[in-house]
């Protein structure tokens, strides 16, 4: 036959006070388990963020860079075109030069001539 289970007080005690220093021994295990975990990941989230500030810099760079580019670029024609402008008129000054040392070669001021005249032309337009 079966015996009877009896709780007395003291035992009600007893079991209610282990369910609670159970409680507690889990608790402090999940504590330390979220800690540690926290520790672990700590590096990773600060990679993380150090990763988000190097993008918003490489973006606003890009975009500083992209600016830079067109300002060089157009630089770089007018450059170009001044070149072009400087090549003409030392042209033309040494056919004038030529000219009124020797008195000779009205073909070369001609040439000289129309050159000048194409590339104002090309200038205006």
């Amino acid at each position: 036959m079966q015996e009877a289970i009896t709780i007395t007080p003291e035992g009600l005690v007893t079991i209610f006070l282990g369910i609670c220093g159970a409680i507690a021994i889990v608790g402090e295990a999940i504590k330390w388990v979220a800690t540690a975990l926290k520790k672990i990941h700590k590096p990773e989230e600060q990679q993380n963020e150090a990763i988000k500030k190097l993008d918003v810099r490489v973006t606003n760079v890009e975009a500083r860079v992209s600016t830079f580019d067109r300002y060089f670029k157009n630089d770089q024609e007018k450059l170009n075109e001044l070149l072009e402008g400087i090549r003409v008129l030392q042209r033309v000054n040494l056919v004038s030069l030529s000219h009124a040392i020797h008195g000779s070669g009205p073909d070369e001021l001609k040439e000289a001539e129309r050159e000048l005249q194409e590339y104002l032309t090309r200038k205006e337009n």
